[in-house]
């Protein structure tokens, strides 16, 4: 989510045309390119990310030794296409479902358990659950306020019925670059 946020706001302090990124189905597929790589380097390199670190959640192999590059690459691969569905709305959904059924069948997520990975979980104390909570929601804040106006934009080309309901509630975001 942090990725995503800082994405957007780095598209947007560079200029770019976050309408037209927004449309490109291309753009929103190679949005999470980077995201894969870096995600696989912090497993293999800590065994954890920052969020999972926050959560005191570690990814090994099932005899505790760090994932190797590739299989840390493999799993992020298969969570981005079976656990997140390519981020693509209702599809994420529906993978989201599936995760949970197939993870309380089988005792975990079918990433790790292809993968052969064991997820540790320490625990956690108040103040890092907060700062997730923080975190996610600041993400959302800067992603809407990047975003906001040009989803909005596009959702009304689609359905004009809807401007009387946006033009009562004018929602906080940044200036549009044109």
């Amino acid at each position: 989510m942090i990725y995503l946020a800082a994405w957007w706001m780095l598209m947007y302090v560079a200029g770019g045309n976050i309408k037209a990124m927004i449309l490109n189905q291309w753009v929103q597929l190679l949005l999470f390119m980077p995201w894969l790589a870096i995600e696989a380097a912090l497993l293999h390199w800590f065994g954890t990310t920052p969020g999972k670190w926050l959560l005191g959640i570690r990814v090994v192999n099932e005899d505790g030794s760090a994932l190797t590059l590739k299989s840390a690459m493999l799993r992020s691969l298969i969570v981005w296409i079976a656990g997140l569905g390519f981020g693509w709305g209702l599809l994420t959904a529906l993978c989201h479902v599936m995760s949970w059924f197939t993870a309380r069948k089988i005792g975990k997520p079918v990433w790790d358990y292809i993968g052969q990975h064991k997820v540790t979980v320490a625990p956690v104390n108040a103040i890092k659950i907060i700062a997730v909570i923080f975190l996610f929601i600041a993400a959302m804040q800067l992603q809407v306020a990047v975003r906001g106006p040009h989803d909005q934009e596009i959702f009304l080309q689609e359905y004009p019925d809807f401007k009387e309901f946006f033009e009562k509630g004018k929602p906080w975001h940044l200036p549009i670059k044109d």
